[in-house]
C-alpha cells in the first residue's frame, strides 16, 4: 500500500509538472531582453532546478555557492528574458578569461522550441565568446553549438549511485592495505596524484602545497573517505580523495591498473560514506574514458546527464 501511494504521488506530480510545461509553451506570446545583472537569486535558483529536472547534469549546479561563483561576479555581462509578467525565462552570461570571455545560458524547458537559446548563443558569440561552457548539456544544445562552428572539446558524463538499491562491497586484499588521509599522509597523497595524472593533457603544474590546501581545505572535504593504497614492498599504489556526497579524484599508478585497485579504493569509500547514513554519491568521468564508465556502471552507477566545453573550430 505505501508503494502505491508513493508512486501515486511521484506520478501526479511527474503530470502536474508536465502540464505546467505545456500550459506554459501554449500560453507564452512574448518575452522582453534586457542587458542587467542578475539579483534575485531565488528565480536564478528555480530556473535552474527546472532545466535540472529536464535535462539532467551535474547537480551543483543548483549549488549557490557555485551558480553564484558563475553568475555573481560584477565583471559578468548577463542578458535574461523575462515574459510579461515577469518571471524569467532564459540567462546567458559572459564571463572574462585569461583566454577571452566564456559564455552559459540556460532557457527554461517550458518555453524551447521558440529561439531563446539561439538568441542568447548568438549574442554571446558576437559579444566575443572564445569558449561556451555547459553543466546541463542536451544533444539540442550540442546541435545548436555545432551549428555556429562550435567544437567539444571537453565533455563527462555526470554519473550517481542509490545506496538504497546498491552498495559496493569489493573488499581490499592483503598484503595491498588502505589508509585514510591524515595531514601526515596529504604529501603521499599529492605525489600519488602527480604519478597517476600527469600524462593527461592538459595536466596543471600545481606544488604540493598548493594541492593540498586545494583538496583539504574544501568546506566538502573528507579525508574519513579519502584513501591511500599502500603494499609493503611496493610502496604507495594509488589514491581517492573524497568531498560530500562526490568521488573526487581516483587514481592508480600506470603499473598497477587494471588489477582492480579502483573498484578496491571505490567500494571502500562509496562504503564508508553509505555507512555514514549517505543515500547516493556522484563522480564525472570523461567521455573519452569508456574503461573507468564500465567500472563505474558495475559498480552501480547511472549516468544522470552530461557537461561539456565548446570552442570555435580553427581557434
Amino acid at each position: 500500500m505505501g508503494m502505491a501511494l508513493a508512486f501515486s504521488a511521484v506520478s501526479r506530480w511527474a503530470a502536474e509538472g508536465w502540464l505546467h510545461t505545456l500550459f506554459r509553451m501554449t500560453t507564452l506570446t512574448d518575452v522582453s531582453w534586457t542587458e542587467a545583472p542578475l539579483t534575485r537569486w531565488d528565480e536564478v535558483c528555480e530556473l535552474v532546478d527546472r532545466c535540472l529536472e529536464t535535462d539532467g547534469g551535474l547537480p551543483l549546479a543548483a549549488d549557490l555557492e557555485f551558480m553564484y561563483s558563475r553568475w555573481g561576479s560584477p565583471a559578468l555581462v548577463t542578458r535574461q528574458a523575462r515574459t510579461a509578467e515577469g518571471e524569467l525565462v532564459a540567462a546567458g552570461l559572459l564571463r572574462p578569461g585569461d583566454s577571452g570571455p566564456t559564455y552559459a545560458g540556460m532557457v527554461d524547458p517550458g518555453v524551447r522550441g521558440r529561439g531563446l537559446g539561439s538568441q542568447l548563443l548568438d549574442w554571446g558569440l558576437i559579444s566575443g565568446a572564445r569558449v561556451v561552457e555547459s553543466e546541463l548539456l542536451t544533444a539540442e544544445a550540442t546541435a545548436l553549438f555545432t551549428s555556429r562552428g562550435l567544437q567539444r572539446t571537453f565533455a563527462e558524463d555526470v554519473m550517481c549511485i542509490d545506496f538504497r538499491v546498491q552498495v559496493p562491497q569489493c573488499r581490499v586484499a592483503p598484503p595491498f592495505q588502505l589508509w585514510e588521509w591524515t595531514p601526515g599522509l596529504a604529501s603521499r597523497f599529492f605525489e600519488m596524484y602527480e604519478i597517476a595524472f600527469r600524462d593527461r593533457p592538459d595536466f596543471p603544474e600545481l606544488s604540493p602545497l598548493d594541492w593540498i590546501e586545494d583538496v583539504a581545505h574544501d568546506a566538502d572535504f573528507r579525508p574519513t573517505w579519502s584513501l591511500l593504497a599502500f603494499h609493503p614492498d611496493l610502496g604507495d599504489v594509488g589514491f581517492l580523495t573524497a568531498k560530500e556526497g562526490w568521488i573526487d579524484q581516483v587514481g592508480v599508478m600506470p603499473a598497477f591498473r587494471r588489477l582492480g585497485l579502483g573498484e578496491v579504493l571505490l567500494s571502500e569509500s562509496l562504503r564508508r560514506m553509505a555507512d555514514d547514513n549517505r543515500r547516493e554519491a556522484w563522480l564525472n568521468v570523461n567521455v573519452n574514458n569508456p574503461g573507468a564508465a564500465m567500472l563505474y556502471r558495475r559498480l552501480g552507477f547511472d549516468v544522470r546527464g552530461q557537461r561539456g566545453r565548446f570552442t570555435p573550430m580553427g581557434g
